[in-house]
């Protein structure tokens, strides 16, 4: 639904991925995205809800240089 939501407001996607929730994967995958200069942005969704296992936030949140709370935030690569 994510997808088409931002085909559908005239934005391409230009790469989808789907990683477990281990920090080292998620945080590989960035590092991988930050060396891309073709994206403008990178959209995480929490997947399948947020658990006590659940590390997406804190891996995410490290990696970010300016937070902008409720909203988006942007992170230096």
């Amino acid at each position: 639904m994510i997808v088409a939501l931002a085909e559908e407001a005239g934005h391409r996607i230009l790469a989808r991925h789907i990683v477990r929730d281990e920090p080292a994967e998620m945080g590989d995958l960035f590092q991988v995205f930050c060396a891309r200069n073709d994206l403008d942005a990178i959209l995480v969704t929490g997947g399948t809800g947020i658990s006590p296992r659940d590390q997406t936030y804190e891996t995410v949140s490290a990696l970010l240089t300016k937070p902008y709370p409720a909203t988006a935030s942007s992170f230096a690569c």
